[in-house]
C-alpha cells in the first residue's frame, strides 16, 4: 500500500519564514549597491571640481552656468554733433575726424606756438561793442567795408544756431551814452538778425549764410585787387601819363561801385595810388 504524500502546514510556514529572510537580505544587497554606485559617482565630481555639489535627496543639483554679456565694444564718437565746448576740450589726436570748418574753430583755442604771458593781448575791433559774440560775429559782416581784404579762412562753427537762439533771448539796448557809430551798428545786427531768425524758421542754414556772407566779403577784396592790379601794371609803362592813369582809375572805381565794392582812393597807401602820386610827381618835376 502506497502512503498518500500529504503536505505538512507547520513545515510549509516554516519554508516560507526561511524564504523571507534572504528575499530581505537580497532588497538590502541591491540597496547597498545603488547608492555605492551613486556615491561612488558623486565621490569622483567632488574630486575632479574639489566642490560639494548641494544634494536634495541622493541626486545633485546642478548649478546654473551665468553667461557673460557680449562686449558691445568701445563707444562710437559722432564728431559730427559735437558742441563748441565739447570741440574745445578735444584732444589733438583725435582732429581728423573733424571737418575743415570743426578743425579752423578747433585751431582758435590751440594756437601753435602756445602764446606766453608776454605775447600781447589781442586789440578788438571796433564793431566788437556787444557782449554776445554771435552779436560781435554779425557785427562783423556788416561793418566790413566791401572789398577790404578779410584774411583767414574762419567759420562762425557748428553750433552757431544754438548760440544765435540763445543771443536771441538778451535784446540789445540802444543806450543815449552810444556813440553814432554804435547806434547806427547796432540797429543794423538788429535788423539782421531779425532776417536771420526769419531764414531759421523757414529751415535755411543761418550758419551757412555767415560764412557765406564772410567768403563773399573775401570774393570782393579779391576781384578788387585784381582790378588794382591790372590798373597798376598799366602806370608802369613809359607812355603812360597821370591823365591815362586817373581814367583809368575812374573806370575801374565805377566798375567796383557796381558791384557794392568801396572804390580806391588816390590818397590811401595802396600800390596803385602810391604809383600814381609817383608818377605824378614826375610829371610835375618835369
Amino acid at each position: 500500500m502506497i502512503a498518500s504524500k500529504q503536505t505538512n502546514p507547520q513545515a510549509k510556514k516554516r519554508g516560507a519564514k526561511s524564504a523571507t529572510p534572504l528575499l530581505l537580505a537580497g532588497i538590502v544587497i541591491a540597496a547597498v549597491s545603488v547608492a555605492t554606485w551613486f556615491a561612488v559617482g558623486i565621490s569622483r565630481k567632488d574630486e575632479a571640481t574639489g566642490k560639494t555639489p548641494k544634494t536634495k535627496g541622493s541626486i545633485a543639483e546642478a548649478t546654473p552656468v551665468k553667461v557673460a554679456p557680449r562686449d558691445a565694444g568701445p563707444e562710437v564718437k559722432d564728431y559730427a554733433k559735437l558742441d563748441n565746448i565739447q570741440l574745445r576740450r578735444l584732444p589733438e589726436s583725435e582732429t581728423n575726424n573733424l571737418t575743415e570748418a570743426q578743425v579752423n574753430y578747433w585751431k582758435m583755442f590751440h594756437p601753435w606756438p602756445p602764446p606766453d604771458e608776454n605775447q600781447p593781448k589781442a586789440i578788438k575791433g571796433k564793431y566788437q561793442i556787444f557782449e554776445s559774440k554771435v552779436d560781435n560775429e554779425i557785427a562783423f559782416v556788416l561793418s566790413v567795408e566791401p572789398g577790404t581784404m578779410v584774411l583767414g579762412n574762419r567759420s562762425v562753427g557748428p553750433d552757431f544756431e544754438r548760440r544765435f537762439l540763445k543771443s536771441i533771448e538778451r535784446p540789445i539796448i540802444i543806450s543815449n551814452d552810444d556813440s553814432d557809430y554804435e547806434k547806427e551798428l547796432k540797429r543794423a545786427v538788429i535788423d539782421a538778425k531779425i532776417e536771420l531768425k526769419a531764414a531759421y524758421d523757414r529751415g535755411e542754414d543761418i550758419g551757412k549764410i555767415m560764412d557765406d556772407a564772410r567768403e563773399e566779403l573775401q570774393r570782393m577784396a579779391r576781384y578788387k585787387a585784381q582790378m588794382e592790379k591790372e590798373v597798376t601794371k598799366m602806370l608802369v609803362r613809359k607812355d603812360t601819363t597821370a591823365a591815362d592813369a586817373e581814367d583809368a582809375i575812374k573806370a575801374m572805381n565805377i566798375m567796383l561801385e557796381q558791384k557794392g565794392i568801396g572804390p580806391i582812393e588816390l590818397n590811401s597807401m595802396s600800390r596803385l595810388a602810391i604809383k600814381y602820386q609817383n608818377l605824378l610827381r614826375k610829371e610835375t618835376e618835369e
